[in-house]
């Protein structure tokens, strides 16, 4: 037998062993389902600040309106609003780079405060994600 003879025959019997294709498309799918598994993670954080950030803006608004209530002038329920959210903010760990705005809008005879937290923060896979 020839060292050609010997190399078709192992390259034959290598090829038509079928018993290691299940450790195979389990390695090759690895990298994907880790993906996704630390995809979701990230998108469950962004969705729990998203919630909490959803929180603070009602109770400042309800603050704040509380606020309007009692004080003559607008600028009190915007700064009493403004200070309940810096005070919730700066209690959160790892809170997200925060956009304020906080006016109180007349809509005929109706005053109401008006709050809106625009979030940011970085994402895990260094922003691939879409931003938010």
């Amino acid at each position: 037998m020839t060292v050609a003879d010997l190399f078709r025959s192992v390259a034959r019997t290598f090829l038509q062993d079928r018993s290691g294709n299940i450790a195979l498309a389990f390695a090759l799918a690895i990298p994907g389902v880790a993906l996704l598994a630390l995809g979701a993670v990230d998108l469950s954080a962004v969705q729990t600040s998203r919630v909490r950030l959803q929180s603070i803006a009602d109770a400042a608004a309800l603050a704040g309106a509380n606020e309007m209530g009692l004080a003559i002038a607008d600028e009190v329920a915007t700064e009493r609003a403004l200070a309940f959210v810096d005070g919730n903010i700066s209690d959160w760990s790892d809170a997200p780079t925060v956009i304020k705005d906080i006016a109180v809008i007349e809509d005929g005879d109706r005053r109401i405060m008006r709050v809106t937290l625009r979030g940011s923060r970085p994402s895990f896979f260094g922003n691939m994600l879409p931003p938010g």
